[in-house]
């Protein structure tokens, strides 16, 4: 835990602080009530908040062959971001400060804008301009392609849109989850382990993530 706690500080530290210190601070001080534990957790979530970008309504990283793609400073969304909203939610509920709640709210709605497709598959990452925001392209990272479905991505989604819609209450976050769900279930084969890629066009002689499996059976 006091190697782990370095990395709120640490230079190169980005959103995956939710994964990081969700499970690890924030759930030793629900067990232990151990308030240097709830500290940490807190530094943790404020640290997450510099990530988050006001005209794009997202939180985000910056992958240099992505800046270098595009010439300009550019910041990409990934959907894996969802699962790291927890540590938010957790610190608006602990605080009682709402920007907490705002921030990830926010970033709940745009990717469900922007990554979540009308058939209920998902783009992995979002890439937008960090001056203005606007969004340059939308496509994938670890998927076969920018048009198919990466199954632990839609996992990540699975799993973090049911969380926001716990957090929140909201219904378009319920209906977005089903949507999801769906289209995750519909492309299992019989033994329910996912394909690494929902449309890889080469299914069924693919590897399988049972990661994936997981994730969206734990959501």
């Amino acid at each position: 835990m006091e190697i782990l706690e370095r990395w709120v500080d640490s230079p190169v530290a980005n959103f995956d602080l939710g994964f990081l210190f969700e499970p690890s601070f924030m759930y030793g001080y629900r067990l232990t009530g151990e308030e240097r534990l709830r500290a940490v957790a807190l530094r943790a979530a404020d640290r997450m908040l510099d990530f988050y970008h006001p005209q794009a309504g997202l939180i985000y990283t910056v992958y240099d062959d992505r800046t270098e793609r595009y010439g300009r400073p550019v910041g990409s969304a990934i959907v894996d971001i969802m699962m790291n909203l927890g540590l938010l939610w957790w610190a608006g509920e602990e605080t009682g400060k709402f920007h907490y709640h705002a921030v990830a709210g926010r970033h709940a709605e745009r990717t469900a804008e922007l990554h979540v497709r009308p058939d209920g598959s998902t783009f992995h990452v979002v890439d937008f301009d960090l001056d203005s925001g606007e969004v340059l392209h939308r496509g994938t990272i670890h998927g076969y392609a920018d048009d198919s479905t990466w199954a632990r991505g839609q996992a990540w989604a699975v799993h973090g849109f049911i969380l926001a819609y716990q957090a929140t209450g909201e219904p378009s976050f319920w209906e977005v989850t089903q949507r999801l769900s769906i289209y995750f279930l519909e492309r299992l084969p019989a033994n329910g382990q996912p394909y690494w890629d929902l449309d890889d066009p080469a299914i069924p002689d693919v590897p399988r993530d049972t990661s994936a499996a997981a994730i969206a059976a734990a959501g």
